[in-house]
This record gives C-alpha cells, structure tokens and sequence, in this order.
C-alpha cells in the first residue's frame, strides 16, 4: 500500500550510493559468472532506485505486494516494467527457493537490464 510520508533525500542519497556499489561489484566481478548472484543483485539496485525516486516524491510502499506496487509506481510509462516484474519474481524463487537462474536469462536481458537502471538514474537526478 502506498502512503505519503516526508521526502527524504537521506535516505534516497543513500539508497543511490548503496546502488552505485552494487553495481561497481557487478562490474568488477562479471554479471555472467554468477547468474543467480547477478539477477538479485539488479533487482536490488532497480529496487533501491525506485524507492529512492518514492523518498524523494515523499510516498512510501508497505505491506504485502509493496515491490510490486513501487515498481509499477515508477516504471508505469516505461516499457521494462514487465522485465522488472519477472525479475522480481525470480529473485524472489531465487532468494526463498533456491532457484539457480540460468546464464542465458542474464545474457538475453541485460541490456534492457542496464537501460531501465540509467532510465531510474536520470529520473533520481530529474528530482533532485
């Protein structure tokens, strides 16, 4: 559920660095050495920057089917949104489940990947 709260530039700031070094981590290491490691770790920096645009706008999402709630919130006029989803489901099986996430599923999407991470990028930068 989607409530308003006070903008909190904190804790977005914090959520950009924290996406920052995720993804310096990923570069360092090679996304298509660790599929399953590389498919959380996106979806936790997708995440991280979409509840950084919400602090922002001052909205917060809680409550069963928040992340997919804040994800359609901020990605609603953009084309990945159903990428974003899936990710989001099979980081889910891979998190509770243990799901191995294939090589390919990283190496067909990864571009689209990255566009929606400089997408969310450009809006947190738009806000502030």
């Amino acid at each position: 559920m989607m409530q308003k709260t006070e903008k909190n530039k904190e804790k977005a700031f914090s959520l950009i660095e924290t996406s920052k070094i995720t993804l310096k981590r990923l570069k360092d290491i090679g996304t298509l050495n660790y599929p399953t490691n590389s498919l959380v770790d996106y979806y936790t920096v997708i995440h991280s920057l979409c509840e950084a645009i919400t602090y922002l706008k001052g909205y917060k999402f809680r409550g069963e089917g928040a992340h997919k709630e804040l994800i359609y919130y901020v990605l609603k006029n953009y084309k990945s949104i159903q990428l974003i989803q899936e990710l989001r489901t099979l980081r889910n099986l891979a998190q509770y489940e243990g799901k191995q996430i294939e090589l390919g599923y990283i190496e067909i999407n990864e571009d689209e990947i990255k566009e929606t991470i400089e997408y969310l990028k450009k809006i947190t930068h738009n806000i502030i």
